[in-house]
């Protein structure tokens, strides 16, 4: 046989007859994907309700007062806007709540024994624990809180025009340093007397004092209507969240801590990077969590939940102490343990006023505190809110992709749109995903009860068919 066409016979079997094989091979296997989209479907009726079989929640997508800690897209709905508590709120008039027989020492010291032992407020951290519940449960982000960083309880303004605080904070400074620079206070006057009176429970050398304050004034918003909102938002994940911490033998009360990191906001991303309700960092989330341009699981609740209690069971580990464990969220917990070992305690009241760190700032001085303020504040959210109507949880399954699959091949099998697929799955990078959008292999789907079987029936077929393939 002529060499030229003996050559070409060889390339002919060697590239076009398993071209044509492999062609054969993929149009079999779509028109069986879709045959198996068919079958599986059966089983389902089309899109769903999130909460088939429970009253429907009320509507975030309604025009309503935008609430949430740096969100501009979670909203009151307008059936909530008639409980929402705007009391006419002023520096010299008492905390009012929505019940006004309890007020906040009686919370403060859980008149009505809603806080387990663990958690009760220990006795150095008591005015603290209150400046910050009055955050979250007396001031609205109207106002700002013009206060002193060290001592925050010492309020020196409350002002609801937030551009007046530059001329409060001059003003204030303008006091202290007059006071500072004082020999004798036995005949002060007005606001020097008011300020001077603010500082009459802290120890220490007056002059020093007031100079030290010169250079800690602070400006913190209030969150009452975020605190509220979060409460509300908690109410579709916060009995899952529960179960997760239990598995691993957690206190379930650790679960509020998303109301100080996020206010449950979904959404919430820091000028640093953190991201999701419990505020992950890239560099502390990669150990425990999925993040790639696809997804981000530091922004799903319950996969972020069950990394957030294998970071709280490794802080308690290596600390011991709850007040520790859950500063160490915030702080990390070699830094804690190098503090206790320095000052040879385990009191965070003592570390806070001895321990100097130019990293234990004020973020980390108050975390444990704002932790116990939110905790006291959704155990009497009744008393200081009135009735807040609550979402049913956010009932769901999860299920493994076993093969990358387009999200729209995913809500053919399960019959759920891509708005409930991204509702039940906001670990999708939102300006990623579309309905043509590939899910990775190994990614853990979440989907509405019931639908979870329909995937699960189309992986073991399409794995039938590739050992079928395989052998022929």
């Amino acid at each position: 046989m002529n060499p030229t066409i003996k050559s070409l016979l060889g390339l002919i079997v060697f590239t076009v007859v398993p071209v044509m094989v492999l062609a054969t091979i993929y149009f079999a296997a779509n028109t069986i994907t879709l045959e198996l989209i068919k079958l599986t479907s059966k089983a389902t009726t089309g899109p769903i309700s999130v909460n088939q079989g429970k009253p429907e929640p009320p509507s975030q997508t309604q025009e309503g007062h935008r609430v949430g800690k740096g969100n501009d897209l979670e909203k009151v709905p307008q059936s909530l806007q008639g409980t929402m508590i705007s009391p006419q709120i002023h520096a010299e008039l008492p905390l009012e709540y929505y019940d006004q027989s309890i007020s906040a020492p009686d919370i403060l010291s859980d008149k009505f024994n809603r806080i387990p032992e663990g958690f009760q407020i220990p006795s150095g951290l008591r005015e603290r624990v209150g400046f910050w519940l009055d955050i979250y449960t007396k001031y609205s982000s109207r106002f700002s809180v013009v206060h002193d960083s060290t001592y925050p309880w010492i309020i020196y303004r409350v002002l609801e025009d937030s551009a007046k605080v530059p001329v409060a904070k001059k003003q204030v400074r303008a006091v202290l340093r007059r006071l500072s620079q004082k020999k004798y206070y036995g005949d002060l006057q007005g606001e020097e007397f008011q300020i001077y009176s603010l500082f009459k429970n802290v120890e220490g050398n007056r002059r020093n004092l007031f100079l030290r304050a010169l250079r800690n004034i602070r400006e913190q918003r209030g969150q009452k209507d975020f605190f509220r909102n979060g409460i509300l938002t908690s109410s579709k994940y916060i009995s899952e969240m529960e179960e997760i911490f239990a598995r691993y033998d957690l206190p379930v009360e650790l679960v509020r801590l998303p109301l100080v990191e996020s206010s449950f906001n979904l959404r919430a991303q820091s000028k640093v990077g953190a991201s999701g309700i419990w505020q992950f960092m890239q560099a502390t989330g990669k150990h425990y969590l999925k993040m790639d341009g696809v997804i981000d699981e530091r922004n799903s609740p319950i996969k972020s939940t069950q990394a957030a209690a294998k970071l709280m069971l490794s802080n308690f580990r290596i600390l011991r102490n709850w007040p520790l464990a859950v500063t160490a969220y915030n702080h990390g917990a070699n830094g804690l343990l190098k503090a206790v070992k320095h000052l040879r305690t385990k009191a965070l009241s003592e570390i806070i006023e001895h321990h100097r760190s130019p990293t234990f700032s004020f973020a980390s001085e108050n975390f444990y505190s704002e932790f116990l303020a939110a905790l006291y504040g959704e155990k009497y959210q009744e008393e200081i809110f009135g009735d807040i109507p609550k979402y049913p949880p956010l009932a769901s399954e999860g299920t493994e992709i076993k093969y990358y699959m387009k999200a729209k091949t995913i809500c053919g099998i399960t019959g759920v749109t891509l708005e409930e697929l991204k509702l039940f799955n906001p670990d999708f990078r939102r300006k990623i995903i579309g309905i043509n959008t590939f899910i990775p292999a190994g990614y853990r789907l979440r989907l509405p009860n019931g639908r979870k079987a329909a995937l699960d029936l189309f992986n073991l077929r399409a794995d039938e068919i590739r050992k079928r393939f395989s052998r022929s």
